[in-house]
């Protein structure tokens, strides 16, 4: 029987080449679109540098509506004609899986499930349908609105010329970070259409087949989320599928369909429907592993194994859902609210590596509980810090002093090599500078305290996790009674 494997990578990397292909396309024609619009700017009449009000630059709209015709007509009318044969392409390969890998053969079902795929993506075999989503794609005129916009803008503002063109070009080409326009538009349309067009085409056969069980496809990566990291490479049946619903994880949009979102966004596995007498044949062999699914401490350990393997799997017990990557990378650590992922980068030290596991893992705790966000504050966790901050400023400690004398003694045994004591020299630090809000201690710029909101809650609470765990024996004799206070709160909230 061939390879279930090599059917699998066979369509993931179909996938991969044509998202590539057709962003590669895009981008050609927003330069395209570029070039020809560019030419039509220069022809703006302009007074002391500015767009000038006169009817003759207003005329030039009506040249706008003849560029987007043909760039409608010739690079975007192409790309969306691959994109059709591409989508109907992904129906060859599902066929040859059910037929070589499961020996199924049914020419009934083949037809059923290839008029299903055309409803689907709203092809009649002449054109789009109003019912499909290449329809949307196809019809889209946001361009060429947009484009008519900024420039009626311009000229009404009398808009600087220099900077009329400056936005103009980010509009429509983007800028690095922003994606150009056309980019945009058929991003929204096109985000994991391929990926979900081979879940729908293989869930159909199923379907049709009665089939009742599904192997968990695509390997991990780096940035695997820890939902797929759990399921790779296991078999599940239609229920234990669906209940995937009803779970919460990183990724997850807001409405899910086990079978066609699988992990979620941008996520690329599949769910391979497998005959009864495959799935014994897989279980009692190498190709996947049948026991359970890992719980939320094995996933993390397994993420770890080979950054920090001994991490507190009490602690790890208590992680929520959120995502981690692992770079080898040198670099800062982080944990980014936004997208809720837990950045590692290299260190010299298994004992720096693991400061920054309990640190970071600590800031998705408390963001994913709702403790200490941007925005918000838990009462009886606000009033604990206050407290302490109370109790540290009291201390008859003069605080800038202190600051100078171990920022200057941390240097030179940076030098030394001696990189977990200034590792520990440096949590102390930037813990003073939480208590103080950025007055006094080091470790993050003063610019971190006054821009990144409840910054001072953060940042102790991460560094609380550290203690609990790891301990500082520089800390512990320089605030004694701050290095078990904040212990006790360590314990208190983490639960």
């Amino acid at each position: 029987m061939p390879s279930l494997n090599k059917h699998t990578k066979a369509r993931l990397k179909y996938i991969d080449d044509k998202e590539t292909e057709l962003v590669g396309g895009v981008k050609k024609l927003q330069s395209r679109l570029w070039d020809k619009i560019e030419g039509l700017i220069a022809k703006l009449r302009t007074e002391d540098g500015k767009v000038s009000n006169t009817a003759s630059n207003y005329s030039l709209l009506g040249q706008i509506r003849r560029i987007e015709k043909e760039i409608h007509d010739g690079p975007k009318k192409e790309i969306i004609a691959n994109l059709l044969d591409n989508l109907l392409g992904q129906e060859k390969l599902v066929k040859k899986y059910f037929n070589e890998v499961l020996e199924l053969n049914r020419p009934a079902v083949e037809t059923k499930v290839h008029k299903s795929l055309l409803n689907r993506i709203g092809y009649d075999g002449d054109g789009f349908v109003k019912s499909g989503a290449l329809y949307d794609l196809w019809n889209d005129d946001t361009e060429i609105r947009s484009i008519r916009a900024q420039t009626v803008k311009a000229i009404a503002g009398g808009q600087s010329f220099s900077q009329f063109q400056t936005q103009m070009r980010t509009l429509i080409i983007g800028d690095g970070e922003k994606p150009g326009i056309s980019e945009s538009v058929f991003r929204t349309v096109t985000m994991d259409m391929y990926a979900q067009n081979d879940r729908a085409l293989t869930k159909h056969y199923a379907d049709e087949l009665g089939l009742d069980k599904f192997i968990f496809q695509g390997g991990l990566m780096n940035n695997s989320r820890p939902f797929c990291i759990a399921r790779n490479n296991r078999i599940f049946t239609r229920k234990e599928i669906e209940d995937w619903a009803s779970l919460s994880f990183e990724g997850k949009p807001k409405v899910y369909d086990p079978f066609l979102d699988v992990g979620g966004h941008r996520c690329r596995h599949t769910l391979d429907p497998i005959s009864d007498e495959l799935a014994k044949e897989l279980e009692g062999g190498e190709e996947v592993q049948s026991k359970p699914i890992e719980g939320r401490t094995e996933v993390l350990q397994k993420r770890l194994q080979k950054y920090a393997p001994d991490i507190d799997e009490a602690f790890l017990s208590k992680m929520p859902e959120f995502q981690v990557n692992i770079s080898k990378r040198k670099g800062s650590a982080h944990y980014n609210i936004n997208k809720g992922i837990v950045e590692l980068r290299e260190k010299k030290t298994e004992f720096l590596k693991k400061t920054l596991v309990y640190h970071e893992f600590g800031h998705a705790y408390h963001v994913k509980n709702n403790l200490i966000t941007t925005k918000f504050i838990n009462a009886d966790l606000a009033e604990d810090f206050i407290a302490i901050k109370k109790k540290f400023l009291a201390l008859e400690i003069d605080l800038k002093e202190w600051t100078t004398k171990h920022y200057d003694a941390a240097k030179p045994l940076h030098f030394e090599g001696k990189h977990d004591e200034v590792a520990n020299i440096w949590a102390t630090g930037d813990t003073v500078a939480a208590l103080t809000k950025g007055q006094y201690g080091f470790g993050h710029e003063k610019s971190y305290w006054r821009k990144l909101g409840n910054a001072d809650h953060m940042e102790f609470f991460a560094h609380a996790m550290e203690l609990k765990h790891l301990g500082n024996e520089f800390f512990k004799n320089e605030f004694p009674d701050i290095y078990e206070d904040m212990i006790a709160f360590a314990n208190k909230y983490l639960k």
